[in-house]
C-alpha cells in the first residue's frame, strides 16, 4: 500500500498553477501553488502602496489563469484615496475590481 497515495485518491488535472524558477543555476521549477480561482492583493493607500509590485502580482496571477481582486486598504486615513484607485484601476480596466472605497 502507498501511504502517500492511498487507493481511494484521485489526481485531478491542475485548474491553475503559479510557479517560478527554482533558486540556484538550475532550470527547475518550483510549483508554489495550484488549484487556486481567486487571487486577493491587498495593499494600502499610503507610502507602502507600490504600483510596480501590484502588476507583478496582478500579472502573476492572468499567467497563472486565476482571477485577481485587488483590495485597497486604509483608504479612510487618506485625505484623497482617489489616485491610489486611478493607479490600481490602470493596471486592468477590463476587470471592474474596485467600485467605491
Amino acid at each position: 500500500m502507498d501511504r502517500a497515495r492511498p487507493r481511494s485518491s484521485q489526481v485531478l488535472e491542475r485548474k491553475s498553477l503559479i510557479k517560478r524558477r527554482a533558486p540556484g543555476t538550475g532550470r527547475e521549477v518550483q510549483l508554489i501553488a495550484a488549484n487556486i480561482d481567486t487571487g486577493i492583493v491587498v495593499t494600502s493607500c499610503n507610502i507602502d502602496f507600490n504600483i510596480a509590485r501590484l502588476e507583478r502580482y496582478v500579472a502573476l496571477a492572468f499567467e497563472a489563469d486565476i482571477d485577481p481582486v485587488i483590495i485597497l486598504t486604509k483608504a479612510d486615513l487618506e485625505e484623497d484615496p482617489a489616485p491610489y484607485v486611478k493607479a490600481a484601476q490602470a493596471i486592468s480596466d477590463h476587470l471592474g475590481l474596485l467600485d467605491h472605497l
